[in-house]
């Protein structure tokens, strides 16, 4: 999966946000992407992001990670959430993402996939 591609992406959301409960309930996920932007929007009851003790806030900012997470399973490429917005009232999520094709595990941890030492002299 590539960034030209969001599909999977879509999924992820749509997933998380349905939770174990499969529901009737809808959820649409529709994405864009501009360069190394990619903004995700979804429609669903988010009051299904009320659980447990958790604030909708850190549910879904838990989220944003949870699609950076399986983007990098996907591709080994990383995505950084960058923000996210609710309106609950129109029942509209909004996640940001900023991907640098460039910025792989590889390159931020180097060849053997631990993070390069600083050079000591």
């Amino acid at each position: 999966m590539g960034t030209s591609d969001t599909s999977a992406l879509e999924h992820v959301v749509a997933t998380a946000l349905r939770g174990d409960d499969a529901s009737n309930d809808p959820v649409e996920v529709r994405s864009w992407i501009d360069g190394a932007a990619i903004l995700i929007v979804a429609r669903c009851e988010l009051a299904r992001l009320d659980v447990g003790s958790s604030s909708r806030g850190a549910r879904i900012a838990k989220l944003a990670h949870e699609v950076a997470e399986a983007f990098y399973i996907s591709t080994g490429e990383l995505l950084r959430p960058c923000g996210q917005s609710s309106d609950p009232q129109r029942s509209l999520l909004v996640l940001a993402f900023s991907h640098d094709l460039t910025d792989t595990l590889e390159a931020s941890r180097g060849r053997g996939g631990h993070t390069p030492l600083a050079d000591a002299s």
